[in-house]
């Protein structure tokens, strides 16, 4: 039988300084504190929805034909993900589907319409 080895533990205060910056090192503080925040604002997903829930049809509607052009679509992040919903509207007006493209200039003068609703209501 081998013998057990002797088990040291630290406090975060009694650690060797050669553990200090290593991935073993305890955290001081937490993440969420000392995480800095968003660098663009303007790219982080907000609770603000971009497209009017009155577009949910629209939208079940979009992501089928998308779905058939070989492109999926997410209508939870169509409805909060500003840059995501761009994306996708771009990818259907460069199809060549006509019913696509005119859903995609649909929904696309949709966001602008909430997005100058939620600058009218914030004011």
């Amino acid at each position: 039988m081998l013998p057990l080895p002797d088990v040291i533990e630290y406090s975060p205060e009694e650690l060797p300084t050669e553990f200090g910056g290593s991935a073993f090192a305890a955290l001081r503080a937490p993440c969420a504190e000392t995480a800095p925040g968003p660098i663009v604002e303007v790219l982080q997903p907000s609770h603000a929805a971009v497209l009017p829930s009155s577009d949910l049809l629209l939208l079940a509607r979009f992501k089928e034909l998308m779905a058939a052009h070989g492109w999926p679509v997410q209508i939870a992040r169509m409805m909060f993900d500003r840059v995501y919903a761009f994306e996708r509207i771009a990818l259907a007006r460069i199809c060549q589907d006509d019913t696509l493209q005119a859903m995609a200039l649909e929904l696309f003068k949709s966001c602008e319409r909430e997005q100058q609703r939620r600058l009218l209501d914030a004011h």
